[in-house]
């Protein structure tokens, strides 16, 4: 069965945001740099992303002093300075993936109910949906702090379909890397795996039900 048909019989549909709907890489990292300058430290190299796009920002941060060996700046520190200026953000170096607002047009004229559940901040995702036009097509966003665990765990994605009013055997949760795939297979839901995100062969650590390059693909 094509990806396009598995999506096509499914009356549920929910979506990760960063690297699934929306290419955001260049300004997560251009407000990473800018963070680690408000700290003091050097930012990151020029063309260089954020080795960790998936997880909740604390983490992303994380990531970044700890490859870095650095010990005078807290996490906390960055994530608050990061914080100040992604509120400043208007978006430049973001867009959504090509087709997406076609996929998303099609998949509300045929009745599917579709969510976000990402683990960007609960209000940015809000703020980066509206931006883009998209917020439209979602009855509801799951963000981070929107249940006590992120992604991976399943806290999130169940919380979706219950507001959704569905059950996992109705959804497909589309993302792009292994938390996604590990959340969906925790939720006992199948994972459809956006290769063009951020992730990598990991994803394959855990059940993929179907998988695309562009969004194109699905519009079929």
């Amino acid at each position: 069965m094509s990806t396009a048909t598995l999506m096509a019989r499914h009356e549920v549909l929910v979506f990760d945001l960063d690297g699934t709907l929306i290419d955001s890489a260049g300004d997560i990292s251009s407000t990473l740099s800018l963070a680690l300058q408000d700290c003091g430290l050097a930012p990151l190299p020029p063309g260089e992303r954020s080795p960790d796009l998936f997880s909740p920002l604390e983490g992303i941060v994380q990531t970044v002093l700890q490859t870095r060996e650095e010990t005078a700046v807290t996490t906390a520190a960055v994530v608050s300075a990061y914080r100040m200026r992604q509120q400043q953000s208007t978006y430049a170096a973001s867009t959504p993936y090509p087709g997406v607002l076609e996929l998303l047009g099609k998949c509300r004229q045929r009745g599917q109910r579709m969510a976000v559940c990402t683990n960007k901040l609960h209000s940015e995702a809000l703020r980066m949906l509206e931006h883009f036009s998209l917020m439209g097509f979602f009855s509801h966003v799951i963000g981070g702090g929107s249940t006590a665990n992120a992604k991976p765990s399943p806290d999130p994605l169940l919380l979706a379909l219950e507001q959704l009013g569905a059950h996992p055997a109705e959804a497909l949760m589309f993302g792009d890397t292994h938390v996604d795939a590990l959340c969906a297979h925790q939720s006992k839901v199948q994972f459809v795996w956006h290769q063009s995100g951020y992730g990598g062969e990991e994803v394959l650590q855990h059940p993929v039900a179907g998988r695309f390059q562009s969004f194109f693909e699905l519009d079929a």
